[in-house]
């Protein structure tokens, strides 16, 4: 874990009563881990976005969470949520994390991760494409709300046909890959953005 990562847990540690932690990242980027050595170090109760998309389904799932967050918030819980890029809250004693990792890197732990459970291609092909659409939905090639990284993919110009994309993600591969190097900016505001 990195030295800011460190400094966070040292700082949330020391917080009071009824604080939310979002932690945004996209597949592969390592934010489940982070969720969890946060809860373990500092007894914050973590919820995953993607525990209440497999309750009520993807459609409900933010309405859900919501829901939770709040009831537990009124216990007086402090909480960790493991969130993904369509999930906002908002409200008093809210931090928002982004965990960003490297497109290139999310791509060789994506493969590793379909190696390591012996994915169908199916899963595979949905694997990666949830990777490049995760990663499209927060960042983006356009100037956004905080600089990044500058990015490169020349590397993957055959993903573009390969996997099903959205077309968020679609058009700023195309226009990686057309001018070989771009900044990349995130789509919101966050409070924290550790690389990973």
């Amino acid at each position: 874990m990195c030295k800011k990562f460190w400094f966070l847990l040292f700082l949330f540690s020391s917080l009071t009563a009824n604080q939310v932690i979002l932690i945004y990242g996209p597949s592969c980027s390592g934010k489940s881990t982070y969720a969890h050595e946060l809860e373990k170090q500092t007894q914050f109760k973590t919820l995953d976005w993607d525990d209440f998309a497999d309750l009520v389904g993807e459609a409900q799932a933010s309405e859900a969470l919501t829901e939770e967050i709040n009831a537990l918030r009124k216990e007086g819980h402090n909480l960790i949520i493991d969130a993904q890029p369509c999930f906002e809250f908002e409200g008093d004693n809210v931090t928002k994390i982004l965990i960003y990792t490297p497109l290139q890197n999310l791509i060789e732990r994506d493969e590793k991760r379909n190696l390591r459970l012996n994915r169908e291609e199916k899963r595979r092909l949905f694997a990666r494409s949830y990777v490049y659409n995760t990663f499209f939905q927060l960042f983006s090639v356009k100037e956004g709300c905080q600089f990044v990284d500058q990015i490169d993919l020349s590397s993957i110009e055959d993903d573009i046909s390969k996997y099903s994309l959205e077309m968020e993600s679609l058009e700023a591969l195309k226009e990686i890959v057309h001018n070989k190097s771009l900044n990349l900016y995130t789509k919101h505001y966050y409070d924290s953005i550790i690389r990973n």
